[in-house]
């Protein structure tokens, strides 16, 4: 008898309605965020880091509400990470090569470049770990 999971095409998929939904609360955070931190703050680094703290908490807080109900694959963990990557990296590679920041222009191309050389490591470690995981259940 199969398993309800290999009978269900939608049960491994990668994409899927609370990744949608999580990649859309991603983006909007990410747009208060900017707008917010731009418009209202004067770029301490107190104010930015309180700001901050509360970005990557509500981030977070979704992750974790989102992914305990994402029962569809066993990437999960790793879709939100990517998805996470992905969103990230496209607003800091547009804030970075935009004419706005033409004085901190090289300064922040490189910023952008190492965040992504890290983080894709990082994701890559994940990705290793996960499928380690997996060898060492059967």
């Amino acid at each position: 008898m199969k398993s309800n999971q290999s009978t269900n095409p939608q049960s491994m998929s990668f994409f899927n309605r609370y990744l949608l939904v999580y990649a859309m609360t991603v983006v909007a955070l990410t747009l208060v965020f900017i707008f917010v931190n731009t418009h209202y703050f004067d770029g301490t680094t107190r104010q930015s880091g309180w700001l901050l703290s509360a970005y990557l908490a509500l981030i977070i807080m979704s992750v974790i509400f989102l992914g305990r109900k994402d029962k569809s694959n066993n990437l999960s963990g790793f879709s939100y990470h990517f998805t996470t990557y992905v969103i990230l990296v496209g607003f800091a590679a547009k804030g970075a090569w935009t004419e706005d920041y033409e004085p901190l222009r090289d300064e922040l191309e490189h910023m952008v470049l190492a965040l992504m050389v890290v983080w894709g490591i990082v994701l890559l470690l994940h990705l290793g770990i996960h499928f380690l995981r997996q060898r060492m259940k059967r």
